[in-house]
């Protein structure tokens, strides 16, 4: 998995992410989202949609970032990103407008519902802590 450029494999790999989701919060949320910028024609991203976005909702992550979909090359819309985009999918995790964190590609299923569980709770965590 790729996250800010560099690849992730490991679980101190996600705690790092993690801790970067939560330093780049700031305390003042308006609004958190998760923006999936995709290509309607990468099977990549259409699997993801098959195996995830059909309850993705009724997941606790969703509560805290909902689930965006923006072509990867109309832009971000309203979103600030710190670099381009050039890989379809890549989840830009959004608070405030402003990219705070992001990863390229689809590690399948169990993975990505894992990671978004966590990236919610840290998320939540330091919330709460403010």
């Amino acid at each position: 998995m790729r996250m800010h450029g560099r690849i992730y494999r490991s679980s101190a790999s996600l705690a790092l992410f993690l801790a970067l989701l939560c330093m780049a919060k700031s305390s003042s949320v308006r609004a958190a989202e998760l923006v999936v910028l995709s290509s309607k024609d990468c099977h990549v991203t259409r699997r993801f949609r098959r195996e995830v976005t059909p309850r993705y909702s009724e997941t606790q992550a969703a509560k805290t970032f909902p689930l965006r979909f923006v072509e990867i090359d109309k832009g971000p819309g309203r979103v600030i990103l710190a670099r381009p985009a050039t890989t379809s999918p890549t989840f830009v995790f959004v608070n405030n407008g402003r990219e705070i964190a992001r990863f390229v590609g689809y590690p399948g299923r169990d993975h990505f519902l894992r990671l978004m569980d966590e990236a919610a709770d840290a998320f939540q965590g330091q919330e709460s802590a403010h």
